[in-house]
């Protein structure tokens, strides 16, 4: 079954190295429309977003650091989704 990501809002925990990390790149390639990064390390997350950018320009990139073990965090998080993003399509909830 192969899925099809054209037009999907993403929301990625965990994607500031490894599986997440991987997994915004492999996204990106297969045409989302926006991707939000969340992680620990802003640096990274920065960076990648850099990285997308370059390589995907038609995917809009938004970066959300915090620790999502926080309860504050989380309720934070959905409150910057809502103003900037809208309705999120795909969760990968890969934090941790």
């Amino acid at each position: 079954m192969k899925l099809h990501y054209d037009n999907q809002r993403v929301l990625l925990t965990g994607a500031s190295s490894g599986i997440g990390e991987a997994m915004a790149k492999m996204l990106a390639a297969q045409g989302v429309k926006s991707l939000v990064l969340v992680a620990r390390r802003e640096g990274r997350l920065e960076a990648l977003k850099q990285e997308l950018i370059q390589t995907h320009p038609n995917v809009a990139v938004y970066i959300y650091p915090c620790d999502l073990s926080e309860r504050t965090a989380i309720d934070h998080l959905l409150h910057y989704v809502s103003r900037e993003v809208g309705a999120v399509d795909i969760l990968i909830n890969n934090a941790g």
